[in-house]
């Protein structure tokens, strides 16, 4: 087994070369959508420890993300962490996202959806060395994403068209 795992590996580093490819990986860090009941749960588990509740998502598991970035920390061909934000509303209703339906079948969606993508890039090299510190620089993302997303939802209540957003 650890022979094909090996092979497999060796093979996707000859393709990404030849190809000049560089693989990712994509770690949802709240490990499952968001809902209404999600966010009481997370609120409740944040209030019991003692951590800071985030607005319009659910607290980062940090685990899991320290785990990987310290494995993707001997990886010579990647670079960075990338933090995605991506809001969308139609109408007045926030994060309200289309189904795969509406998706697929609404021509110009952008006439009854707004979408913001909000991209974050830090340098591997750069984030914190130890685990308790890399989970702190997660739950500090996961609260600047919520004040970014807060900021969307008021300019849509205000009817404002959604701009560039500076990070707070």
């Amino acid at each position: 087994m650890q022979k094909c795992a090996h092979t497999a590996a060796s093979s996707w580093s000859s393709v990404c070369i030849a190809n000049e490819l560089s693989p990712g990986l994509i770690s949802y860090s709240e490990a499952t959508r968001y809902s209404a009941d999600k966010h009481a749960d997370a609120a409740t588990w944040c209030k019991a420890n003692n951590k800071p509740i985030p607005q319009h998502t659910l607290y980062p598991r940090t685990k899991g993300f320290i785990a990987t970035v310290n494995h993707l920390r001997s990886a010579a061909h990647i670079k960075a962490v990338y933090d995605v934000t991506i809001a969308y509303a139609s109408g007045s209703h926030f994060m309200s996202a289309p189904n795969i339906w509406e998706t697929l079948s609404t021509p110009n969606m952008n006439n009854s959806w707004r979408f913001h993508v909000d991209v974050q890039r830090y340098m591997l090299e750069d984030l914190p060395r130890t685990d308790e510190e890399l989970a702190a620089w997660l739950e500090e993302r996961w609260m600047e994403k919520g004040r970014r997303l807060e900021s969307l939802r008021q300019d849509l209540v205000k009817g404002l068209p959604w701009l560039n957003i500076t990070s707070t």
